[in-house]
C-alpha cells in the first residue's frame, strides 16, 4: 500500500503498543516470577537487537508476543483475519478508483500489476496468510468444498500476480489438508522431528548461503527461487555476519519501480534477512519463539501442524517472518489454544527444549 503520514502510523504503533505493556505490567507480571524472567529477557534481547542494528521489527513482534500471554489464540486471530480482508478489499477498491497507484512490474511473460499494494508479492504474501488463518479457525470442521473456497482466492492472485511460490505453497498444504480430511478417523499423530522445522529451515538457508557458488544443483535452485539463493549469498560477501545486527541497505522492486536498477539488492529469505540484519541473537530469539506454538503442539494437532509448517516454509521464501501484518502466528508462543498440551503458556516454557523426546501429557 501507499505509506500514510509518518506521524499517522506512528501515533497508531504507540497507542496500540501502550495497550499491550499495560496489559502485561497490570495483569501478567503480577501472576510469577518465571513469566517476569521471560519478559524480561525477550524484551531485553529486543532491545539490543533494536539498538545495534536499528531494526524495530522483531521489538515489535516480541511485544506482542508477550502481550498475548494467556490470551486465547482463536479471538486473536478472527480479529486479524477480518482486518485484513477490509483492508485487502478496501485497498483493491481504492486502487480501481484511482486513489491508489496501480504499480506495473515487467516480467518476461509481460507486466503485471500490484493492485495498490507495495508490490506483487505482497498482495499473494497477504491472501496466503489470511487464507491460512481461515483454515485455522476452521480446524475440525474442513469439507472439501471449504477447501476449493479457500483455494480460489489464491489461483485469482496467482493469475493476476504470478506469484508462484505462494501459490504452489498453498496448493500444498490444501492438499495435506485434504488427505488429513481423508484419513482423520486414524487419530494420525505427527512425528516429534517435525517440532524443529523452523530450526532445520534456518540451517539448511544458512548452509545454501554460504556454499552458493552460481554452479550445478545449486544455480538450478536459485533459478526456481527466482535468484534468492544469489542476492543472499551476495549480502553474506559484502556484509558478513554480526551477533546483534546491523544496518543493510536493500533496494528493491517494490514502491512503483520500473525499471531494473544496476544497485539492486535484496533478500527476500526471513532466515536469512533476519540473520543478516538482526544477527545471530535476533535469528535464534525470532525461530524460538516462532517455533514455541510447534513445541506446544499436541501430537494430534496435524492440522494445526501443517497449517504452521506452513508458516515455516513461507519463511524460506519471503520476508515477513517478524511482521506482525503477516504472520499473526507467532504470538501463538504464550497464547491460549485447543490444539495445546496444556492450557498454561509458562508450564509448558520451562520444558519447551525437550517437548519432543518425552510424552504429550493432556
Amino acid at each position: 500500500m501507499n505509506q500514510l503520514p509518518g506521524w499517522f502510523t506512528t501515533a497508531f504503533k504507540c497507542i496500540a503498543l501502550a495497550f499491550l505493556i499495560f496489559k502485561i505490567l497490570a495483569f501478567d507480571v503480577i501472576k510469577n516470577v518465571e513469566y517476569i524472567c521471560l519478559v524480561a529477557a525477550l524484551f531485553l534481547s529486543g532491545l539490543v537487537i533494536c539498538a545495534m542494528s536499528g531494526y524495530k521489527n522483531l521489538m515489535i513482534l516480541l511485544v506482542f508476543v508477550i502481550g498475548a500471554f494467556d490470551v486465547d489464540f482463536d479471538q486473536i486471530l478472527k480479529a486479524f483475519f477480518i482486518e485484513n480482508v477490509v483492508l485487502i478489499a478496501a485497498t483493491i477498491v481504492a486502487e480501481f478508483a484511482g486513489i491508489i497507484p496501480n504499480v506495473g512490474i515487467p516480467k518476461s511473460g509481460g507486466t503485471v500489476y500490484s493492485y495498490g499494494f507495495y508490490y506483487t508479492t505482497e498482495f499473494s504474501a497477504h491472501v496466503l496468510f489470511v487464507t491460512l488463518a481461515y483454515l485455522f479457525l476452521r480446524r475440525g470442521d474442513y469439507t472439501y468444498r471449504t477447501l476449493v473456497f479457500s483455494f480460489i482466492p489464491m489461483l485469482m492472485v496467482y493469475l493476476l500476480t504470478q506469484g508462484r511460490l505462494a501459490f504452489f505453497l498453498l496448493t500444498g498444504v490444501l492438499a495435506a489438508l485434504a488427505f488429513l480430511r481423508a484419513h482423520r478417523e486414524e487419530a494420525l499423530v505427527f512425528h516429534p522431528t517435525f517440532r524443529n522445522s523452523y530450526f532445520v529451515l534456518a540451517a539448511i538457508s544458512i548452509v545454501l548461503m554460504v556454499v552458493y557458488d552460481g554452479s550445478g544443483i545449486l544455480s538450478m535452485l536459485n533459478d526456481l527461487l527466482t535468484g534468492r539463493l544469489y542476492y543472499a549469498h551476495v549480502g553474506y560477501q559484502q556484509y558478513g555476519v554480526t551477533i546483534f545486527g546491523q544496518q543493510i541497505e536493500m533496494q528493491g522492486w517494490g514502491g512503483g519501480r520500473t525499471l531494473w536498477a544496476e544497485d539492486y539488492f535484496y533478500v527476500d529469505c526471513s532466515y536469512l534477512k533476519i540473520l543478516l540484519r538482526f544477527g545471530i541473537l535476533g535469528l535464534v530469539v525470532s525461530t524460538l519463539v516462532c517455533s514455541i506454538p510447534v513445541f506446544r503442539l499436541k501430537r494430534t494437532a496435524c492440522v494445526a501442524l501443517t497449517i504452521l509448517l506452513a508458516v515455516a516454509c513461507s519463511s524460506f521464501i519471503n520476508e515477513h517472518m517478524v511482521d506482525l501484518a503477516y504472520n499473526v502466528f507467532a504470538v501463538m508462543a504464550f497464547s491460549r489454544c485447543t490444539e495445546f498440551k496444556a492450557p498454561h503458556a509458562v508450564t509448558r516454557c520451562r520444558r519447551i527444549l525437550g517437548a519432543s523426546k518425552g510424552g504429550d501429557g493432556a
